[in-house]
C-alpha cells in the first residue's frame, strides 16, 4: 500500500511567513468557451511540500537538478516522534532518545504533531513553527553517517522565529563538505498520527535547472 506524504498545492496552501501566496488563474477555460483547459501557477519554490538542495544554503554548493535519479529513492526510512510546541527546537537530547533504537537509516522522518496545526491554524503554522536545534543536526551527521535526508511535517527544518539557528541548522545538514554529498531536506510533510513506519520512500521534485530546490511528490510504502 501508498500513502501520499506531500500535499496537494491550492491557493490555500500554508506559505512561509513574509512570502507571498500561491496564485493561479485559468488562461483558458473551457467554461468561458475556450477550447480546453490551462492553467498559470505563480509560487516560490519553497512553497509546500517541496526539498531544500545544498544550494539553499550556498551559491558553491549543489543544485537539486543535479543530485543523481538514485538520490531521491530510499529503502530505510525511519519515523521518528519529538513532540513539540511553538517555535520549540528538537534538542539534542530529545533526538538521542528519539533514534536511540535506529540502525543505519538512509532517511528520517520527524513528526512533531503540527499536521494537525497545518491544518486547523495555518497562520500560527507557517508563524510559530517548531524546527531542529544545531546539535541535534550533528548529532545525526555523526550517528548515522548513511543518513542522506530529514523529512519533517512542518513549513521548515528551522524555527521561523528563531533565525540564526535556523541558518545554521540549514548549511550544517546541506554542507557538502562532509562524506555524502547528496543530502537533503524535505519540508512540509504529511506525517499524520495514524501513519506506520514506512518500508520504502520516493521523493521526488520537478527538476528545474538553475534553481537551489524544488517541489516535490512524496510516497510511502507502509
Amino acid at each position: 500500500m501508498r500513502r501520499l506524504l506531500s500535499y496537494p498545492f491550492s491557493q490555500n496552501t500554508p506559505t512561509y511567513r513574509f512570502s507571498p501566496p500561491i496564485v493561479m488563474y485559468g488562461v483558458r477555460l473551457i467554461e468561458r468557451g475556450d477550447l480546453f483547459n490551462s492553467y498559470r501557477l505563480e509560487m516560490w519554490n519553497h512553497h509546500g511540500t517541496h526539498i531544500d538542495g545544498p544550494n539553499h544554503a550556498d551559491d558553491s554548493w549543489k543544485k537539486l537538478h543535479e543530485f543523481p535519479l538514485d538520490s531521491f529513492f530510499f529503502e530505510r526510512p525511519a519515523l521518528i516522534d519529538i513532540p513539540m510546541g511553538d517555535s520549540d527546537l528538537a534538542s539534542l537530547e530529545a533526538m538521542q532518545v528519539a533514534t536511540a533504537d535506529l540502525v543505519d537509516p538512509d532517511v528520517i522522518l520527524v513528526r512533531s504533531g503540527w499536521t494537525e496545526i497545518r491544518r486547523t491554524d495555518p497562520e500560527r503554522y507557517t508563524s510559530s513553527n517548531p524546527g531542529i536545534s544545531p546539535d541535534a543536526i550533528r548529532y545525526l551527521l555523526e550517528r548515522f553517517p548513511s543518513l542522506r535526508a530529514i523529512g519533517f511535517d512542518n513549513v521548515s527544518l528551522g524555527a521561523m522565529k528563531r533565525y540564526d539557528e535556523n541558518h545554521e541548522t540549514h548549511r550544517l545538514w546541506l554542507n557538502p563538505n562532509q562524506p555524502r554529498t547528496d543530502r537533503m531536506i524535505i519540508e512540509d510533510l504529511n506525517l499524520p498520527a495514524d501513519l506506520p513506519t514506512p518500508k520504502s520512500l520516493s521523493a521526488i521534485p520537478l527538476f528545474i535547472e538553475g534553481i537551489d530546490s524544488c517541489w516535490a511528490t512524496v510516497i510511502a510504502e507502509v
